[in-house]
């Protein structure tokens, strides 16, 4: 239902969880094959690396978006912003302070995760663009303006 005339309706996130991961896995797996076949294996382990990591972390927003909900449609949003900018520091770092080896930077890792997140950003908003979601939750603006929470 809508706001102001009942609970609002979770976002399916597992549903589509689960669509991502089949296309993912699908077209994870055919550069898999091709970088192995291109640079070897260094080109099929950056390649699987660098996708892996992109699945990991946007795999850990859905997983906080599904608990997080529970809660209210607003304390998602936050949550996500925060680990948002939880996860992009925490990338930087990595970056920094864990060395890569020598045979793993041959662009594939890079290729890796660039197709991985434009794989995922296009499923994502494929699934996102059927449903109609509410920019303003009039429950949880009422429940503010008692103080609970």
């Amino acid at each position: 239902m809508w706001a102001g005339t009942g609970p609002v309706k979770a976002l399916p996130w597992k549903t589509i969880l689960g669509a991502v991961s089949k296309v993912y896995v699908i077209v994870t797996l055919a550069g898999m094959m091709v970088s192995a076949v291109i640079a070897g294996f260094s080109g099929f382990l950056g390649f699987t690396l660098g996708s892996v990591i992109v699945y990991l972390w946007f795999t850990l927003d859905i997983v906080v978006a599904v608990k997080s909900e529970k809660v209210s449609m607003a304390e998602s949003a936050r949550r996500l912003m925060a680990v948002y900018v939880l996860k992009v520091v925490l990338g930087l770092v990595l970056l920094l302070v864990v060395p890569v080896p020598q045979n793993l930077l041959n662009g594939w890792l890079l290729t890796g995760a660039i197709l991985g997140v434009s794989l995922w950003l296009a499923t994502l908003m494929k699934a996102l663009t059927g449903l109609r979601i509410l920019y303003f939750d009039d429950h949880d603006q009422e429940i503010a303006r008692r103080g609970e929470r």
